[in-house]
Protein backbone atom coordinates (compact mmCIF):
# COMPACT_ATOMS: atom_id res chain seq x y z
CA UNK A 1 0.00 0.00 0.00
CA UNK A 2 2.71 2.25 0.78
CA UNK A 3 4.32 2.13 -2.87
CA UNK A 4 0.67 2.94 -3.95
CA UNK A 5 0.24 6.30 -2.20
CA UNK A 6 4.08 6.85 -3.07
CA UNK A 7 2.97 6.44 -6.84
CA UNK A 8 -0.07 8.89 -6.33
CA UNK A 9 2.16 11.35 -4.55
CA UNK A 10 4.31 11.60 -7.52
CA UNK A 11 1.79 11.46 -9.77
CA UNK A 12 2.66 8.49 -11.84
CA UNK A 13 -0.03 7.90 -14.87
CA UNK A 14 -2.29 5.13 -13.95
CA UNK A 15 -2.29 5.32 -10.54
CA UNK A 16 -5.46 7.07 -8.49
CA UNK A 17 -6.37 7.54 -4.68
CA UNK A 18 -9.72 8.54 -3.85
CA UNK A 19 -10.60 9.44 -0.28
CA UNK A 20 -13.94 7.55 0.28
CA UNK A 21 -16.48 9.08 2.33
CA UNK A 22 -17.26 7.52 5.68
CA UNK A 23 -21.07 7.74 5.13
CA UNK A 24 -20.89 5.09 2.06
CA UNK A 25 -19.73 2.81 3.44
CA UNK A 26 -21.22 0.16 5.39
CA UNK A 27 -20.54 -0.38 8.37
CA UNK A 28 -19.67 2.50 8.57
CA UNK A 29 -15.46 2.42 9.75
CA UNK A 30 -13.80 4.31 12.52
CA UNK A 31 -10.53 4.82 10.85
CA UNK A 32 -10.34 6.64 7.09
CA UNK A 33 -10.71 4.96 4.06
CA UNK A 34 -9.49 5.26 0.45
CA UNK A 35 -10.72 3.58 -3.12
CA UNK A 36 -7.19 2.69 -5.07
CA UNK A 37 -7.54 2.59 -8.77
CA UNK A 38 -4.57 1.17 -10.47
CA UNK A 39 -4.83 0.57 -14.56
CA UNK A 40 -2.05 -1.68 -15.90
CA UNK A 41 0.48 0.05 -18.03
CA UNK A 42 0.54 -0.70 -21.75
CA UNK A 43 4.63 -1.45 -21.38
CA UNK A 44 6.21 -2.16 -18.50
CA UNK A 45 8.03 0.89 -16.80
CA UNK A 46 11.39 -1.32 -16.48
CA UNK A 47 12.43 -3.14 -19.40
CA UNK A 48 14.73 -5.37 -17.31
CA UNK A 49 11.39 -6.47 -15.17
CA UNK A 50 10.31 -5.74 -11.60
CA UNK A 51 12.73 -8.14 -10.13
CA UNK A 52 15.28 -5.68 -10.66
CA UNK A 53 12.70 -2.47 -10.11
CA UNK A 54 11.69 -4.34 -6.53
CA UNK A 55 15.10 -5.22 -5.10
CA UNK A 56 16.07 -0.80 -5.92
CA UNK A 57 12.74 0.15 -3.94
CA UNK A 58 13.32 -2.33 -1.31
CA UNK A 59 16.85 -1.27 -0.74
CA UNK A 60 15.87 2.36 -0.84
CA UNK A 61 13.54 2.17 1.69
CA UNK A 62 15.07 -0.96 3.95
CA UNK A 63 16.45 1.83 6.32
CA UNK A 64 15.94 4.91 7.35
CA UNK A 65 17.84 8.50 6.61
CA UNK A 66 19.69 6.72 3.50
CA UNK A 67 21.00 8.68 0.26
CA UNK A 68 20.49 6.86 -2.67
CA UNK A 69 24.00 5.89 -3.07
CA UNK A 70 24.12 3.81 0.03
CA UNK A 71 20.85 1.96 -0.81
CA UNK A 72 22.75 1.08 -4.32
CA UNK A 73 26.03 0.28 -2.04
CA UNK A 74 23.81 -1.93 -0.24
CA UNK A 75 22.84 -3.95 -3.12
CA UNK A 76 26.48 -5.75 -3.02
CA UNK A 77 28.32 -2.96 -5.38
CA UNK A 78 31.51 -1.02 -4.32
CA UNK A 79 31.92 2.78 -4.30
CA UNK A 80 33.11 3.06 -8.20
CA UNK A 81 30.61 0.74 -9.45
CA UNK A 82 27.94 2.63 -7.63
CA UNK A 83 28.53 6.05 -8.75
CA UNK A 84 28.68 4.39 -12.24
CA UNK A 85 25.11 2.98 -12.11
CA UNK A 86 23.53 6.06 -10.65
CA UNK A 87 25.63 8.41 -13.56
CA UNK A 88 23.88 5.99 -16.03
CA UNK A 89 20.48 6.16 -14.43
CA UNK A 90 20.97 10.10 -14.59
CA UNK A 91 20.01 10.33 -10.40
CA UNK A 92 22.07 12.13 -7.93
CA UNK A 93 23.42 9.85 -5.45
CA UNK A 94 22.96 11.93 -2.47
CA UNK A 95 19.02 12.29 -2.70
CA UNK A 96 17.28 10.60 -0.52
CA UNK A 97 15.41 8.08 -1.78
CA UNK A 98 11.73 9.38 -0.88
CA UNK A 99 12.13 12.42 -2.89
CA UNK A 100 12.56 10.18 -6.11
CA UNK A 101 9.71 9.92 -9.00
CA UNK A 102 9.32 6.09 -9.78
CA UNK A 103 10.87 6.69 -13.27
CA UNK A 104 13.90 7.36 -11.64
CA UNK A 105 13.76 3.82 -9.43
CA UNK A 106 13.30 2.18 -12.99
CA UNK A 107 16.25 4.09 -14.42
CA UNK A 108 18.47 2.76 -11.92
CA UNK A 109 17.20 -0.92 -11.99
CA UNK A 110 17.61 -0.91 -15.78
CA UNK A 111 21.10 0.38 -15.09
CA UNK A 112 22.24 -2.64 -12.94
CA UNK A 113 24.62 -4.63 -13.93
CA UNK A 114 22.93 -7.99 -15.61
Amino acid sequence: MALIAFASAKGSPGVSVTVAGLSHLWPRPTVGSVVVRLDRRATPLVAGGEDALWRVVDGAFAQRRKTVRNAVRRLGFGASETAAILARAGVDGDARPEILPLASFAAIAEALPA
